[in-house]
């Protein structure tokens, strides 16, 4: 919402008297609907990186695949899934580019 605010002109600001009381329901916790977030986290920035900066990720190098590899390897394995998301996410949305 910020960014949107900030790309038609209405800027930010913070407010100490605001208050917020987010309620979500059980099913918001589950993994399977955190695995779908966290694929969105990884799709939604690389479309909007593209649209606003006209960027779109590299390829990576061997070396940072391989970098990768290690540090996936170190993660527990729910972490993994989640980050296993977050990737597919950006790589679907560069396919979505990559067809444009």
């Amino acid at each position: 919402m910020a960014l949107t605010s900030c790309d038609i002109g209405l800027g930010i600001g913070l407010f100490t008297s605001l208050k917020l009381t987010h309620l979500i329901s059980a099913y918001r916790l589950q993994e399977n609907h955190l695995l779908k977030l966290s694929q969105g986290m990884g799709y939604s920035p690389t479309i909007l990186n593209f649209f606003q900066q006209g960027k779109v990720p590299e390829k990576k190098s061997w070396a940072e695949k391989l970098l990768q590899y290690y540090q996936k390897c170190q993660m527990d394995s729910k972490t993994r899934r989640l980050h296993v998301a977050f990737q597919k996410g950006v790589e679907l949305a560069l396919k979505e580019l990559i067809a444009q």
